[in-house]
């Protein structure tokens, strides 16, 4: 599956409409395997981020000082009591993050 976000509505179609349009897209795409292999039940998500600008003349060429941060829930299992033995984290080395039970 592909995503593409794009902050171009105007102000009152948006849910945070006090912050201005940056010109940001970003494309997500989301992916799994059907195999029969330890990856059967992992979603792979990839993100790519482009700046576009909004016809300014005034803006810049790029962004230079850019955060972006991915949040997730990770509630496994059935109930709020089996969410307790979750565990979340991320490897570095591989630009990587995880979720399991």
């Amino acid at each position: 599956m592909l995503y593409n976000f794009q902050r171009w509505s105007p102000s009152h179609l948006r849910r945070w409409n006090s912050q201005s349009p940056r010109g940001i897209e970003i494309r997500q795409t989301v992916f799994a395997s059907n195999r029969n292999t330890n990856l059967e039940e992992v979603i792979f998500v990839r993100y790519s981020i482009h700046y576009k600008g909004l016809g300014n003349p005034t803006e810049p060429d790029s962004l230079t000082d850019v955060i972006f941060s991915v949040w997730n829930d990770a509630d496994i299992g059935g109930s709020f009591a089996a969410a307790n033995d979750d565990r979340v984290g991320c490897d570095t080395t591989f630009t990587v993050g995880f979720c399991l039970q």
